[in-house]
C-alpha cells in the first residue's frame, strides 16, 4: 500500500511563490494527502537516524544539489513509501486514480530511454529501491569523479560497471 504523503525537497523551508502557489493546488486536488517539506538539514538529519554510516557518507559527499535531491527520494521512499515530487513540479489531477493498488508507479521520460525521476511513487520498502540505493551508494563511493549527475545518481542510472 502506498501512504497518502507527498514528498519534496528544497535548500531551505524559504520555497519560491510559484511552488507555494502549486502546493496549494495540488493540496486542494489531493485533501487527503499530507504534503512534507525536507530542507537539507531535515535530509541529513533523517538519513542519520533511518541509514547507516556508509549511506551517510554517500550522501555528504555528494556536492551537487540535483544528485542529493536524487539520492534522498529513493532513501526517503524505501524508507516510508509514498510519493515524490520535484518542487518545481505539480499534479494535476487526484492522485487515487493513479495509484489504485499498486505498489509502484514508474513512468519513462518522454521517448528518451531513462525513468522520469520528478515523480517516483512507491510503496514502503520496495526491492527496486533497494537496488538503485545499494547501486547508487557504490557509485557514489567508488567512481564519484568519473560520474556526472545523470549517471550518478539521476535518470540514466544509477550506474553499473
Amino acid at each position: 500500500m502506498i501512504p497518502k504523503v507527498i514528498y519534496q525537497t528544497w535548500k531551505t523551508k524559504n520555497i519560491p511563490y510559484i511552488s507555494k502557489k502549486n502546493i496549494k493546488k495540488m493540496k486542494k486536488l489531493n485533501p487527503d494527502y499530507e504534503f512534507k517539506l525536507y530542507d537539507d538539514n531535515d535530509i541529513l538529519d533523517f538519513i542519520k537516524d533511518e541509514y547507516d554510516e556508509r549511506t551517510l557518507k554517500a550522501y555528504k559527499k555528494l556536492t551537487i544539489g540535483a544528485a542529493k535531491a536524487d539520492f534522498f527520494r529513493y532513501l526517503i521512499l524505501y524508507k516510508k513509501g509514498g510519493i515524490y515530487l520535484d518542487l518545481d513540479s505539480e499534479i494535476t489531477k487526484n492522485l487515487d486514480d493513479l495509484i489504485k493498488d499498486r505498489e509502484a508507479v514508474i513512468s519513462r521520460e518522454g521517448t528518451r530511454s531513462y525513468f522520469c525521476q520528478w515523480l517516483m511513487i512507491f510503496c514502503k520498502g520496495h526491492p527496486i529501491l533497494k537496488k538503485i540505493i545499494d547501486i547508487t551508494i557504490d557509485n557514489v563511493l567508488k567512481n564519484y569523479k568519473k560520474l556526472d549527475t545523470c549517471l550518478l545518481t539521476g535518470p540514466w542510472g544509477p550506474y553499473t560497471e
